[in-house]
């Protein structure tokens, strides 16, 4: 983890476990945890990943909030289904970490305001969707 950025990666569908390779391979940023509902699919998802430096099977919750208790992290890549982002953005944000988002990050205009009302509380915070 020297000069990486340590983060929480949200998500372990195929489409998150190949991003969570992707950005292990470029080694700028570290997942310390992982957030998923389903432990179980999580923990088989994350054996097709190459990765040594962190055992992330034991590394597995339910929460941000809660990995973020256990690890320091200094950002947050969500990559879970998106009827669950807006939520999603605005515990990363209320945990203080920068966030980042696979689109869409709201299903309606209430969600987004929701989220933008959190992030203008944290203008340190960089907050961005993609995809």
């Amino acid at each position: 983890m020297n000069n990486t950025i340590p983060y929480i990666h949200v998500g372990s569908g195929n489409f998150s476990i190949q991003r969570l390779q992707i950005i292990i391979d470029t080694n700028i940023f570290t997942p310390v945890a992982i957030v998923d509902l389903d432990k179980k699919k999580t923990y088989k998802n994350l054996s097709k990943i190459n990765y040594k430096k962190i055992d992330l099977k034991k590394r597995i919750f339910k929460t941000i909030s809660e990995a973020h208790k256990k690890h320091e992290a200094k950002a947050c890549f969500i990559f879970a289904s998106s009827d669950s982002h807006a939520n999603l953005c605005i515990e990363s944000l209320r945990a203080n970490l920068h966030t980042y988002c696979v689109k869409s990050v709201a299903l309606n205009k209430f969600q987004f305001k929701k989220i933008m009302n959190e992030k203008n509380k944290r203008r340190n915070l960089v907050f961005f969707q993609g995809y």
